[in-house]
């Protein structure tokens, strides 16, 4: 039986970041290693910050 649930492989983000960590290590592009790695990084920065602001939330609900 298979589970219905179940996703694999990457999304766009990761695909995005692993094409431009491959040119960046051909040389193809010259961006800094900020710049290409910052779509990764505001993808976590923004679900670390959806977090913060749901706990937030909820320890203000439970007063």
């Amino acid at each position: 039986m298979s589970d219905g649930n179940k996703t694999s492989g990457m999304g766009l983000i990761e695909t995005i970041t692993v094409v431009l960590v491959i040119l960046k290590l051909f040389g193809l592009i010259k961006w800094g290693w900020i710049l290409v790695l910052s779509l990764w990084l505001i993808h976590w920065a923004a679900i670390l910050l959806t977090m913060a602001i749901v706990s937030v939330y909820d320890a203000i609900k439970l007063r």
